[in-house]
Order: structure tokens, then sequence, then C-alpha cells
């Protein structure tokens, strides 16, 4: 039962990520034109909102796998080597070399930090299908 409630929030979750991706894409001039901000700005901040409603559904599907699948299934020391690999080994050298080495501007910076999600993603997915994840933490034996 836990691996298809598990399957089931994730194709919702990953269904209303892209229905908001969505809104947010559309409604960017918008929501840009509440503020009085430069045309450099406002060039930016498209791009952003552009690159977040594009991967808001890879960081729907890694928060209902990691936090609703795996912990939830007893499987927390998986899920914080992943994480902490993800982080430090992908995303702290994507933002340092596409900032300073690459000199990306923000909006790039931010969707080569997005490698993060994608390569936890494609990681935890497996472990996801595997069912490796899930653990009787009901009839577990007391020490």
């Amino acid at each position: 039962m836990a691996f298809e409630y598990g399957r089931r929030f994730m194709i919702m979750g990953v269904t209303v990520a892209l229905i908001g991706g969505a809104v947010m894409f559309s409604l960017r001039e918008t929501v840009i034109s509440l503020y009085e901000i430069s045309p450099s700005a406002a060039d930016n901040l498209r791009r952003l909102m552009l690159v977040f409603a594009l991967s808001a559904w890879l960081k729907m599907l890694n928060f209902i796998l990691f936090i609703g699948a795996l912990r939830a299934g007893g499987d927390t020391r998986y899920a914080m080597f992943t994480e902490l690999f993800s982080v430090w080994v992908i995303g702290v050298p994507a933002a340092l070399i596409g900032g300073f080495v690459l000199h990306l501007p923000v909006y790039g910076v931010y969707a080569l930090v997005l490698l993060e999600e994608a390569a936890k993603a494609i990681i935890i997915s497996r472990r996801f299908v595997s069912r490796n994840w899930i653990h009787d933490l009901v009839n577990v034996p007391a020490d």
C-alpha cells in the first residue's frame, strides 16, 4: 500500500506542479508589472520565473519522493546521503562554476544548480521503484 500511495501522490503532485508552472509562466508579465524595476532586473526576473516554472515539477517529484515516501517509509539514511551527495557534489560546485568560472547570469546559475534536482530525481526514482525503501515501522522489535 505504501508504494501505491506514494505513486498516487507523486502523480498528483507532479500534475499540480505542472499546472502551477504553466500558471506562473503565463502570469510572468503581470507579476513583473507590479514592481518598478529596471529593464535589466525585469529581464532577469522574467528568465528566473521561466526556469522556475519549467522546473517546478522536478522539485515536486523530489519533495514527494524524499519526504513523502523514503523518509516516511523509514529509509532516512538513504535519503540523507542522497541529499548530502547531491547538494555538496553537484549543487554547490555547479553554483560556484556557473557564477565564478562561467560568469553566468543569475538565471543561468539557477538553471545549472537544477542539475542537482535532476540527479536526485534519477537516484531517488530508482530507489522508489525498487521498493527497498519500505520498512515496517510499526512492528519493529524494541531494543
